[in-house]
C-alpha cells in the first residue's frame, strides 16, 4: 500500500484518499479483486479518522469502483461500466472540465494542456487507456 495523506494540502483528506485509490486502480497497481486494508488498518497507517476511510470506501462502492464481501472486506471491482453511457460521459465531462479549469488558472495554454494530457496518458498506459 502506497497511500500518502498531506494534512496541510488544500484538498480534503477524504478526496486525497479517494483519488489515490482510483489512481492505483487506473494504473493497474490494484487489479480487480485486490483486497484493500480494513478500515482501522488503513486509518492507522495514514493517521486519519476511521470514519474518513469508511466514507471513502462507501462512496467508491456506490460508484462501482469497489465492492464489499460481508465479513471479509473491501475489494477492487472489475473495470466495467455500471452506469449508463450518458452517466459515464457526464462524469467524465465533469472531471475534464475541472482539470481544464485548474490548468487555465495556472495560466496554461491549449498546447501545454494537450501536452500534459498526452504525458499523463502515457503515464497511465498500463491501466487500460488505449489508443484507438
Amino acid at each position: 500500500m502506497h497511500y500518502k495523506i498531506e494534512v496541510t494540502a488544500p484538498e480534503p483528506v477524504y478526496r486525497q484518499l479517494e483519488r489515490q485509490i482510483k489512481e492505483r486502480i487506473a494504473k493497474g497497481l490494484s487489479p480487480p479483486h485486490t483486497q484493500l486494508p480494513v478500515v482501522r488498518e488503513m486509518a492507522m497507517r495514514l493517521v486519519i479518522n476511521p470514519n474518513t476511510v469508511q466514507r471513502v470506501y462507501n462512496d467508491l462502492v456506490r460508484e462501482g469502483v469497489l465492492y464489499t464481501r460481508r465479513g471479509v472486506g473491501v475489494f477492487v471491482a472489475d473495470i466495467a461500466p455500471t452506469a449508463s453511457p450518458e452517466e459515464l460521459n457526464r462524469r467524465a465531462v465533469v472531471a475534464v472540465d475541472a482539470m481544464i479549469t485548474e490548468c487555465v488558472h495556472l495560466n496554461m495554454n491549449r498546447e501545454q494542456i494537450r501536452n500534459l494530457v498526452d504525458e499523463r496518458l502515457n503515464h497511465f498506459n498500463q491501466g487500460g487507456v488505449e489508443d484507438e
